[in-house]
């Protein structure tokens, strides 16, 4: 059941009674006909897709624990990757990047272009947001290289991102706008419904940078739509929905910001209800209601 709701907010309390209750069945793969260690990976990815990092890094430490890596590296490898982006979004940056060298020394020789690519698609985005903007487009060119020998369409449109963010930082903002084109019409073809979210959001980041504030509205109110139409919840684009109310804030559509504001309910996520909370403090600021942003702000619960 929890599986159904993979990339909804209610899948991650799901798979935690589930990894719970685990524990004090008699057979429980027999009874679910899944191993643990699927069950561990399938929530280590619902925690991540829904921006619960902590609720995910427990899961993916968990399932690293229960996988002996002489037996399968490759699963150990996939699960590394995968902790080491929650490890990122948790501010570990040195943990994030240690765990991307333990996913590469145990990649056998043989492993497919899908994890490879993986890996240098996390490589090539630490280097980008790191300033290493050289070694971020060489990386993230490798790993599109891969994604696209693979013909996994969801690993093409993953890998077009961090090359996309490259270009941008290297100052060919057009350039990377297409390569984000490319991947939205992949995602929506194939109804990858994460790949269109995250697309977007990376849509909305270069084009707000670049200054191009209109345009970011009109690509975020796209993103929503269509990821709406691909039966995602609002809780599980809540990025989207902050950087396009921001896009509107800052072009003056202030009352299209706050609809958009109030469109979302409530979420679970931490992460995502600071990117919520930031955005109403700024529309609050923006009209003149200092105590109406401070309340905003208490939202985030950060020191």
């Amino acid at each position: 059941e929890a599986a159904s709701g993979l990339g909804q907010v209610d899948a991650v309390p799901a798979y935690e009674r589930a990894v719970d209750l685990w524990c004090r069945m008699e057979d429980p793969e027999a009874a679910t006909g899944a191993t643990v260690h699927e069950v561990l990976a399938e929530a280590t990815a619902a925690a991540l897709y829904v921006g619960e990092t902590d609720t995910g890094a427990r899961f993916a430490e968990r399932a690293l624990e229960a996988t002996d890596p002489a037996t399968n590296p490759v699963r150990c490898a996939h699960l590394a990757i995968q902790l080491s982006e929650l490890r990122w979004e948790q501010g570990d940056m040195a943990a994030a990047e240690h765990l991307l060298d333990t996913a590469e020394a145990q990649l056998p020789p043989d492993a497919g272009p899908d994890l490879r690519s993986r890996l240098l698609d996390r490589r090539a985005f630490h280097a980008v947001v790191s300033g290493r903007v050289d070694e971020g487009r060489r990386l993230a060119g490798a790993a599109l290289e891969l994604a696209m020998a693979s013909g996994d369409p969801e690993l093409v449109v993953d890998a077009r991102n961090p090359f996309a963010l490259a270009q941008s930082a290297a100052g060919d903002v057009d350039g990377a706008l297409r390569a984000l084109d490319e991947a939205y019409e992949d995602a929506r073809r194939h109804r990858l419904v994460r790949g269109l979210i995250r697309t977007t959001v990376n849509r909305l980041v270069i084009l707000l940078g670049a200054g191009r504030v209109v345009e970011a509205a009109a690509r975020g109110e796209e993103g929503i739509a269509d990821s709406t139409r691909l039966a995602a919840l609002p809780p599980y684009h809540a990025t989207t929905y902050a950087m396009l109310a921001r896009a509107h804030f800052l072009s003056g559509a202030w009352d299209r910001a706050e609809e958009v504001l109030d469109t979302v309910p409530a979420v679970t996520s931490r992460v995502y209800r600071c990117y919520l909370a930031v955005a109403r403090a700024d529309l609050a600021l923006g009209r003149g209601d200092l105590d109406a942003a401070e309340r905003a702000l208490d939202e985030t619960e950060l020191d």
